[in-house]
């Protein structure tokens, strides 16, 4: 009898960082398609979107935001149903102290479904919410310690949060009409 063994887990002395370091904000109505890791592989990178599968209409609106250091985070329970797996990503954004013209942003597009890739501190980036299955965004007010908003993204999806090649707008969209100076950073 022949046995495979795989271990998985990280080797000592590797690091490992947790928190969303920034986030890219699409409004899902303006991502024409998400081509899937099995559409559109990235050699040895599975469970990746490449880095040319994430297609948006001309002069789409991308918000960049930059959260604190170590406060945004992302956290994705998985859980089986009669059609399959099934997933709830979460991302959670503290926003201390937020501009009026920030709330102004938020009240025009409360309604709205978002595809949002993000980078962690490992330097990883990922994707979550699909042009026809977008990311909700709620927003708490917090008068306590930090005086700001929690802008809170979910969804349901039947796959994980997918990995993304890279989160590098210019890399991402190449030749696009973006507009890269606009971000939704609020430092205090």
């Amino acid at each position: 009898m022949t046995i495979t063994e795989q271990v998985f887990g990280l080797q000592p002395g590797e690091p490992n960082a947790g928190y969303v370091r920034a986030l890219w904000l699409l409004r899902a109505a303006d991502v024409l398609n998400v081509l899937s890791p099995q559409e559109l592989p990235v050699a040895g990178q599975p469970l990746t979107v490449s880095k040319a599968g994430l297609l948006v209409r001309t002069g789409a609106m991308l918000s960049r935001i930059k959260p604190m250091t170590k406060t945004a985070t992302f956290e994705e329970p998985g859980d089986t149903e009669a059609a399959g797996s099934v997933y709830a990503p979460q991302l959670q954004i503290p926003m201390p102290k937020p501009s009026p013209a920030f709330d102004q942003y938020l009240s025009r597009y409360a309604a709205t479904r978002w595809v949002v890739f993000w980078v962690d501190y490992n330097g990883q980036g990922w994707l979550a919410g699909e042009p026809d299955n977008g990311l909700r965004l709620t927003t708490s007010r917090l008068q306590g310690a930090t005086n700001g908003l929690l802008l809170t993204f979910t969804g349901r999806s039947y796959h994980p949060a997918w990995r993304l090649e890279s989160t590098e707008p210019e890399v991402l969209f190449v030749n696009s009409a973006f507009d890269f100076g606009f971000n939704l950073s609020f430092d205090s």
